[in-house]
């Protein structure tokens, strides 16, 4: 999640990506927030040319074949099922040790890589060119951002408290973002981002934003904030934002119209 700012990354980008994996747990140089970013950890302007290990995790069979019924096998202690957001017991205080997988200067969990690479192709054969804008994010950066956007509010004349609420509506509080997990992804487009230059709502008008709702449950993908479930995410309408959950919890939650919060209630 969390709004770019129109200033940041003017650099042009090619459609093009790469997924390296990564067997370390250390925070990535290239963990790049989608939001108020430093110029100095802006992503390069040519993203290298893709390529794919073989030591990605298999993705599970397309949602379009898994029947939607009964809930899905499943826990609120399952990695894909994480949930991080403004409540107290749904927050971290360190950073998660998990591996990840490069795509387009962004890390993410290397167990939901092949799953995106499978959407990504399957994007591309309709003449879409998916371009992942943000993954995993540390705790350290998500912290050095909120306060960077904290900050502009308040130099716009704002009270400290107004610029906290006004920051809110998009940044996760450090601990508490999705982000953390590797299993969010900001997608969209090349085109997208050399013409717009903004996370903004304007990419719910792209016809990657539609295909990516109509297809994203297929490869394990729900759009995480919703402008119907805000009063329950806390979060604004975020078209970019998808959330790697698995298939059959996507095809579920797609379903029967469920955000993450509600969903994960019915495993308790």
């Amino acid at each position: 999640m969390d709004l770019l700012n129109p200033k940041d990354n003017e650099e042009l980008i090619t459609p093009s990506s790469t997924s390296v994996s990564d067997n370390s747990s250390t925070t990535p140089s290239s963990d790049i927030v989608s939001s108020e970013i430093p110029s100095s950890e802006a992503p390069s302007s040519t993203p290298p040319s893709s390529t794919v290990v073989s030591d990605i995790p298999p993705s599970s069979a397309p949602a379009s074949d898994v029947p939607v019924g009964a809930l899905p096998t499943g826990s609120k202690s399952d990695w894909n099922l994480i949930l991080l957001n403004s409540a107290d017991e749904n927050k971290i205080d360190a950073d998660l040790d998990i591996q990840k997988t490069k795509f387009d200067t962004q890390w993410v969990d290397s167990r939901a890589a092949k799953a995106y690479e499978d959407m990504r192709k399957a994007a591309a054969k309709k003449s879409i060119t998916l371009y992942l804008r943000s993954g995993y994010r540390s705790i350290s950066t998500q912290q050095r951002n909120y306060d960077n956007e904290v900050a502009r509010y308040m130099g716009l004349g704002n009270s400290r408290e107004e610029s906290i609420r006004l920051t809110n509506q998009y940044y996760a509080i450090p601990g508490r973002s999705e982000h953390h997990t590797g299993l969010a992804f900001d997608i969209i487009t090349p085109e997208y981002h050399n013409t717009v230059h903004t996370l903004n709502e304007k990419f719910a008008k792209t016809e990657a934003y539609k295909w990516l709702v109509a297809n994203s449950a297929d490869y394990g993908f729900v759009l995480r904030y919703s402008k119907e479930k805000k009063d329950i995410t806390g979060i604004n309408f975020e078209p970019w934002h998808y959330r790697y959950v698995g298939v059959e919890h996507a095809k579920y939650m797609t379903k029967k119209n469920l955000c993450l919060e509600e969903y994960i209630k019915l495993f308790e």
